[in-house]
């Protein structure tokens, strides 16, 4: 007997879960009959049968999900089956159209491999964390200054503070200098750091060869010990393993190599070359004035970044207490290392990033464009296969399909591209964007390039997929026999697109019009000095060989004996810093004014000869310069630049005036006013200045300078060729004191323009791009739109309407959507300029010219691309367009 007939299916439940539970209630039946027949009885008979029953159910279970396994199997080999179908047709349907695919895979590459490009930079430069041990837990310790912001520490505030704190596992003291290496060949010249113990630590670096220094080498007398960089070790000694022990001479004295270092230490490609100890002295470790180093350290495991704040916020309070001389205005703060390590980088990159991103959203949109107009040419396709039976979930899947596929072609054009253009981002790229020599095509750019891919085909794929699956079938075949032009004339989708990529090409060429403006501005500015025929090179003299002040300007006044008595050479002078090089600061009080914190105006110091502002054609507007008298044993003497005088001394004379540093020592007269110097660049601010003869320095002044002093010469002729003639009169001098740092000023002034300039460029490159795809965009549209009303323009020309008439009713369908664009644009750009405004020189970031002249231009590219399409239209022949 058949137990279905016995045990009917109850209602509301699936057949196949009924029939299995009425054989299982069969079953139960039979086996408790069987068992009460043996002699069981009912209670017995009913719990064996319930024991049984309890094997069937789990038995059950089991074949259910085994069942649910193998379903779950065949839809996913049913899957991968029409993926692979929906692929395959995909790619014969690129090679069936290669007009369309060439277009659509070289928009899309474009986008995709300059946004790759740029992601690699920011990869390198920004998100790749240092590669040291726990890079998160390592942080600078600066102080802050009510009227500079955040400064170097002294060495006093340095011990103090690490004696003090308990948040820091190791904390170290740094100072970059220049070396003096010597060669059988000559003197090389590198940058070297000299740091206090514990600068290992704090970096959990570990030495390839050898050891690092420890404290009791960290001290006077002992720190004749030296850890070369990885780099320098190949470079200079062929990476040889026995240089352990070697001595090599550094500034005129030996050095013991005790360790090298790997090549994951060199974190930049201008990395220091070599580590020595600092030693602080008794009398330095006591100083709490000269703020000249670079803290860092190293978080305790569990202690927070506000948690170390709050501790040096502490210490800075108690050094306020017992040095009000000095850190009565300073506190004390700590910042990420990454943070301080990428510098303004970081905006600049981002700000790149964000500009090539709008250009692929602009490439998206055209290809958006491109395939919604090639899926209303597909349109009785598509309707075709939805009366056969396809759901609007399968039409969808195999267009998105079609999208991916085209995506990843286009990425594999754009991985290619993206590796000549990093290679050119590198080479033309300004110089100090930390690690940037390290951008390349690693793994995370690939995937970083797939997933953009991927992102993009989502972007422009998705809405032409699911707009031609939504297509209505007896509409769509109705209009594939008679030709119907009205929907796609009203495709608001089409213009909407257009309005975006309008919009979006509004907000790169504001950028790129900004930038262009600011450059123009720049070249207006006046430096405050002549910058033509000026040569400039650096020497730095050894404590070794020059231990004293005198002997240091004795030193100094032969260099610039023996080059100015070169041939062609006007004039040459020696000064501590000239105009793009990096600078020191001091405090001023005025003569009256008690020589407290709180009094002092900061000011760049420059140390000079007396021939420098004529060597630097820098006019003296008041007063007089300095004189060969103004040496060691005469009045102490200043120059003050305008900006300077104001400051000190409102609608005054400062001719006579003295002013007091601000530890107190004797006061200065200022014998003169020079103009104001764009020290850092046309694109930098003018500072207060005050100049010092070189011959009245004191000792310690000498160590501000690090020793080191800039050769100055005016030539009349091409200052550039002056560097061998140089170089021989300083080896006549001294010959182990090497020249480096080699250029003219007119070199020095662009190389400050370096980053503004590449931005500048990039900018309007972008710019330009996202113009052309635009236009593209606008001429393809306009285009289709006049190709779908040929029917229309056909009866309208029938009927007596004018060219001119048909000119201006193509025109408009492309009008409107320009509009909204640049009005939508405008919006953006008055946001987005905001990210470019500290790059701005003279220019607001909201510059109505530079947004009237952008919108302009941008509209009339965008009426010219629309002409064409719309003259076309208008020279139909109306009988031609009947018939069609």
């Amino acid at each position: 007997m058949d137990f279905r007939t016995r045990f009917p299916l109850r209602l509301g439940r699936p057949a196949v879960d009924d029939e299995v539970d009425a054989e299982l209630e069969f079953h139960l039946a039979m086996r408790r009959r069987e068992l009460i027949a043996r002699g069981m009885s009912e209670d017995d008979a009913r719990k064996a049968a319930i024991e049984r029953f309890g094997d069937l159910k789990r038995a059950r279970q089991e074949c259910r999900a085994i069942g649910h396994q193998r379903e779950q199997r065949m839809r996913l080999l049913q899957y991968l089956s029409e993926l692979r179908q929906d692929s395959a047709f995909s790619v014969r349907q690129m090679i069936g159209t290669p007009g369309f695919s060439l277009v659509a895979i070289l928009t899309l590459a474009l986008g995709i491999g300059a946004t790759t490009a740029i992601f690699s930079a920011v990869n390198a430069v920004v998100l790749r964390p240092l590669p040291v041990a726990e890079p998160d837990r390592i942080v600078e310790v600066s102080e802050d200054w009510r009227h500079s912001g955040r400064s170097n520490m002294s060495a006093g505030n340095f011990v103090d503070t690490a004696a003090a704190q308990n948040v820091f596992q190791s904390m170290t003291a740094t100072t970059t200098v220049s070396m003096t290496i010597a060669r059988e060949e000559g003197a090389e010249r590198v940058i070297g750091v000299r740091a206090s113990a514990g600068f290992f630590d704090v970096f959990g670096a570990q030495p390839m060869l050898g050891r690092v220094f420890t404290a009791a080498e960290d001290e006077p007398g002992r720190e004749q010990v030296v850890v070369l960089s990885h780099r320098f070790w190949t470079r200079q000694f062929g990476a040889d393993r026995g240089i352990l022990g070697r001595q090599i001479t550094i500034d005129a004295r030996p050095y013991t190599v005790i360790g090298v270092m790997p090549a994951s230490f060199d974190f930049t490609a201008d990395a220091e070359a070599l580590w020595a100890p600092i030693a602080f002295t008794p009398a330095r470790r006591a100083l709490h004035d000269e703020h000249y180093l670079a803290v860092y350290a190293r978080l305790r495991p569990g202690v927070s970044l506000d948690q170390a704040a709050a501790q040096l916020h502490t210490i800075a309070e108690d050094l306020r207490k017992r040095f009000p001389q000095d850190d009565a205005e300073r506190d004390l703060s700590v910042t990420p290392l990454m943070e301080t390590f990428v510098g303004d980088s970081r905006e600049r990159l981002f700000v790149l990033l964000g500009a090539v991103a709008f250009v692929l959203l602009i490439a998206c949109g055209n290809v958006s464009n491109l395939l919604l107009a090639r899926g209303a040419a597909r349109g009785r396709e598509l309707a075709v296969r939805s009366a056969l039976g396809a759901g609007q979930g399968r039409l969808i899947r195999q267009l998105f399909t079609e999208s991916v596929v085209l995506g990843l072609a286009a990425a594999v054009v754009g991985v290619a591209l993206a590796r000549g253009l990093i290679a050119l981002l590198i080479a033309y790229s300004p110089a100090g964007v930390p690690r940037l020599e390290q951008a390349h095509l690693d793994a995370t750019a690939l995937a970083f390039a797939v997933g953009l891919a991927l992102a993009a085909s989502i972007i422009f794929g998705l809405v032409p997929a699911w707009r031609a699956a939504k297509t209505d079938i007896n509409t769509t075949l109705k209009e594939a026999v008679r030709g119907a032009g009205a929907r796609g004339a009203r495709d608001i989708v089409r213009s909407a697109l257009i309005a975006v990529e309008v919009a979006l090409a509004l907000v790169l060429l504001v950028g790129a019009g900004l930038l262009i403006r600011s450059a123009v501005e720049t070249q207006r500015v006046p430096l405050g000095f002549d910058a033509r025929g000026v040569f400039t090179g650096r020497v730095s003299l050894p404590a070794v060989k020059y231990p004293t002040a005198t002997a240091l300007m004795q030193a100094t006044q032969r260099i610039e004996d023996a080059v100015g008595a070169l041939p062609g050479v006007t004039i040459a002078a020696m000064a501590s810093n000239v105009p793009g090089v990096g600078t020191f600061s001091n405090g001023l009080v005025p003569e009256g004014e008690a020589a407290e914190l709180r009094n002092v105006r900061q000011s760049m110091a420059r140390f000079v000869n007396p021939g420098y502002f004529q060597a630097m054609g820098l006019p003296i507007v008041k007063g007089r310069g300095f004189q060969p008298a103004d040496r060691d044993g005469a009045p102490l003497v200043m120059v003050v630049n305008q900006t300077l005088a104001q400051r000190l001394w409102p609608n005054q004379d400062p001719i006579g005036r003295r002013v007091n540093g601000s530890s107190g020592k004797e006061p200065k007269t200022v014998i003169g006013v020079v103009a104001d110097v764009r020290f850092e660049g046309p694109a930098g601010p003018v500072d207060p200045e005050f100049y010092q003869p070189l011959a009245q320095l004191e000792d310690v002044a000498w160590e501000w300078t690090r020793r080191t002093l800039f050769v100055v010469a005016r030539t009349d002729g091409d200052p550039a060729a002056l560097g061998p003639g140089v170089r021989r009169a300083i080896a006549a001098v001294d010959p182990g004191v090497p020249l480096y740092s080699v250029r003219t000023m007119e070199e020095r002034m662009a190389v400050t323009l370096q980053t503004a300039r590449f931005n500048t460029v990039l900018l309007v490159i972008l710019g330009a791009v996202g113009l052309l795809l635009a236009a593209v965009g606008i001429y393809g549209v306009i285009a289709y739109f006049a190709t779908q009303r040929t029917a229309e323009i056909g009866i309208r020309l029938a009927l007596g309407a004018s060219r001119g008439n048909v000119l201006k009713l193509v025109v408009r369908q492309a009008a409107v959507p320009v509009a909204a664009g640049v009005v939508l644009g405008a919006l953006g750009a008055a946001f987005a300029s905001r990210a470019i405004a500290s790059q701005l020189v003279n220019v607001r970031a909201n510059d109505p010219v530079t947004f009237l002249a952008v919108a302009a231009v941008l509209a009339l590219i965008a009426l010219l691309a629309a002409l064409i399409p719309a003259r076309r239209a208008a020279a139909l022949d109306p009988t031609i367009a009947l018939q069609a």
